[in-house]
């Protein structure tokens, strides 16, 4: 058992080495893509946020128009 466990220790080590390398590749890979998409998303959110600010600053200053009218 003491032959076949350090074979095995060995295979295993072999394995999880070529994974970590698999791994870390993949796992770079997927980070530049998702910072490549994170970055279109930002710009994405960037332009809804300041059409969003815009939009609702226009709703704002039409409701305090509209609440300036009802007050008086």
């Amino acid at each position: 058992m003491k032959g076949s466990t350090d074979t095995e220790k060995d295979y295993m080590k072999c394995s999880t080495d070529t994974e970590k390398d698999y791994m870390k590749g993949s796992t770079d890979t997927e980070n530049d893509y998702i910072k490549g998409s994170t970055d279109t998303e930002k710009d994405y959110m960037k332009g809804s946020t300041d059409t969003e600010k815009d939009y609702m600053k226009g709703s704002t200053d039409t409701e305090r128009l509209h609440e300036g009218k009802h007050r008086h």
